[in-house]
């Protein structure tokens, strides 16, 4: 899939794959509510760090996989920023009402 190792690569790939994680998450969860009426026991935060765990995902399969090791480190600088970033608003998050989460 990716033959170029850069570290600029894998910070690339990191950034976008949390938010794209959410919204897929947030799709089904949607569908779900809409389709069937039923409300999933979920919280928004959950979703967000549903979203960074896909970062660890692409870390095995860059590091382990394929052996990019320059993409892969890329990928961990940026997951720490999500991670540090999600704790750090984790206490003022700002709510956005979507439907069937819960907010704690």
């Amino acid at each position: 899939m990716f033959k170029k190792d850069d570290i600029y690569l894998g910070m690339k790939i990191a950034a976008v794959s949390p938010p794209i994680t959410f919204l897929v998450l947030y799709g089904l969860i949607w569908l779900i509510v809409t389709v069937f009426g039923l409300y999933p026991f979920l919280q928004q935060s959950s979703l967000a760090m549903l979203g960074i765990a896909a970062n660890f995902v692409l870390l095995r399969y860059f590091f382990s996989g394929k052996g990019l090791h320059e993409t892969g480190k890329g990928i961990l600088l940026i997951t720490f920023a999500w991670v540090l970033a999600f704790f750090l608003l984790k206490s003022v998050w700002v709510q956005i009402h979507l439907p069937g989460l819960k907010y704690y």
